[in-house]
């Protein structure tokens, strides 16, 4: 289990693993270590991401319009930007 800490959830390996970046191997291999291990952490934190907003998304669905729904989509695109942010940095070394 992978804690995100912004929030007590945890997530199953094969939760995430639905949720992951595809990272090319030869295309890390171009990189330091430090970057590479970097490029992973980020992958594993947008796989985090993504899980976190498969849930506030169906929280948002099942949710009355009200203080809680607009909290929810407020953290949904706290989250996106951040995703957003760090798969800039992934994508030049996923698989297409």
């Amino acid at each position: 289990m992978i804690n995100n800490h912004g929030s007590t959830t945890a997530y199953s390996e094969d939760k995430l693993a639905k949720f992951r970046c595809s990272l090319d191997p030869e295309k890390l291999k171009l990189v330091s270590p430090d970057t590479r291990a970097a490029i992973t952490a980020y992958a594993g934190m947008i796989a985090v991401y993504r899980a976190r907003l498969s849930d506030i998304d169906a929280e948002i669905a099942l949710s009355p319009d009200g203080r809680r729904k607009r909290q929810l989509i407020d953290e949904s695109d706290s989250i996106r930007y951040s995703a957003r942010l760090l798969y800039f940095s992934v994508q030049p070394y996923q698989t297409h």
